[in-house]
């Protein structure tokens, strides 16, 4: 946690962060925190909202950077990214940089979400028993 409070304030955030990743780090058939995140942005890109919301625990809790809550568990997922796949259809992102520190994943992600409004973002996962847990958006 130390090494993520020296980090963050110079990370950019988004409110939008899930992503395609063309960073591929070890099996994602796995449950590392790498692997859970990798098939939670590989289901975003998809849109498959069930395989999305499996990647999370159902007390999974999302907050801007640092303490801004969002929202919590699986209906929250549901009814916005549900929403959001919908409204957006070329919704897509790519990973642009992801750290890896124990069972904490940081992404930096491009989101396309039309021709023409692309957004940078930044996401940090923590994931537990093959689950993320917790979500934390910079900007």
């Amino acid at each position: 946690m130390k090494t993520l409070k020296i980090l963050l304030p110079t990370l950019l955030l988004s409110s939008v962060a899930f992503c395609k990743s063309n960073i591929r780090v070890g099996d994602t058939t796995k449950n590392t925190p790498v692997a859970v995140v990798q098939r939670q942005v590989d289901a975003y890109n998809a849109r498959d909202i069930n395989s999305f919301s499996d990647t999370y625990a159902d007390s999974v809790v999302f907050y801007n950077f640092p303490d801004k809550y969002l929202g919590r568990g699986k209906e929250f997922i549901k009814k916005g990214y549900t929403d959001l796949f919908l409204h957006y259809p070329k919704l897509h992102c790519n990973i642009v940089e992801r750290i890896i520190q124990g069972n904490t994943v940081i992404d930096k992600e491009n989101v396309i979400v039309t021709d023409t409004r692309h957004i940078d973002a930044v996401a940090i996962y923590q994931v537990e028993n093959g689950k993320i847990v917790k979500v934390f958006f910079l900007k």
